[in-house]
């Protein structure tokens, strides 16, 4: 069965990639960014910062995206 399958239609944010792996932020990655990304990272941060609930856990942290339409 190929296509979109409609009960398979999300996508999962999870601080670690599929090797179970986190991704901390560096300074060559954010040197790597334009601008522009560079700007929205930084308000990010300064929400989490606000956040008791998700900053201790997501600040500094690269999120993966993980699409849900996987086929089985």
């Amino acid at each position: 069965m190929g296509g979109y399958i409609p009960s398979k239609g999300y996508f999962t944010v999870n601080i670690y990639d599929l090797e179970g792996e986190q991704t901390l932020l560096i300074d060559a990655m954010h040197d790597s960014w334009d601008d522009g990304w560079k700007e929205l990272n930084q308000r990010y941060e300064e929400e989490l910062l606000q956040s008791e609930e998700w900053g201790p856990y997501l600040i500094g942290r690269m999120l993966h995206i993980l699409d849900g339409n996987n086929r089985h």
